[in-house]
């Protein structure tokens, strides 16, 4: 299990931002794949990392990095043990958590209103000598790849028989847990 330790930073701050109201930099990168795929046909999932990585050219093309199953973990878990007040966790809208306080501030509908809650540390460094309140540790949230639905997997092989799938991206298919 991994343990997390929320002092190896000065300090995190999560942004939950309005639906519609913002402009990211990963807005331009969405933009530049789907320019990218009108002019490419994608077969197999295992083809979208080509696509990303040639999707820009300048300055260099996109840094593609793929995710284990491992890399998966259940953070609701942690969610459930940490935010345990009653509260409207639905409207938060700004989370920051500073090195060397035991709070947690969270800010509520965007208008400033500012929160603290209690939230107990890992174990490691940066915690408080004598502090004995339990580590918070994620659990992988997965052990084996996620089968698809049978009816899903159905389609999928009926599409490589009637080779609307060319021959060489079908054992891609096939492999997938049904």
């Amino acid at each position: 299990m991994e343990n997390i330790t929320l002092f190896s930073m000065e300090n995190i701050t999560l942004n939950f931002l309005l639906k519609g109201h913002t402009y990211l930099p990963c807005d331009s990168m969405h933009a530049a794949v789907e320019a990218r795929i009108r002019h490419h046909l994608v077969y197999p999932p295992s083809e979208w990392r080509t696509v990303i990585r040639t999707a820009r050219h300048d300055p260099s093309p996109y840094d593609v990095k793929e995710h284990q199953i491992t890399y998966r973990k259940d953070w609701q878990s942690i969610q459930r043990r940490c935010l345990t007040e009653s509260g409207p966790w639905k409207n938060m809208s700004k989370v920051t958590i500073t090195r060397g306080e035991p709070e947690v501030n969270v800010e509520i509908d965007y208008n400033n209103q500012e929160k603290s809650i209690w939230i107990q540390a890992g174990r490691g460094r940066g915690r408080h000598p004598g502090d004995t309140s339990p580590a918070i540790e994620s659990k992988q949230l997965y052990s084996k790849r996620l089968p698809i639905s049978a009816e899903k997997y159905r389609d999928l092989i009926k599409l490589c028989d009637d080779r609307n799938i060319p021959e060489p991206f079908q054992a891609e298919y096939r492999s997938l847990p049904p």
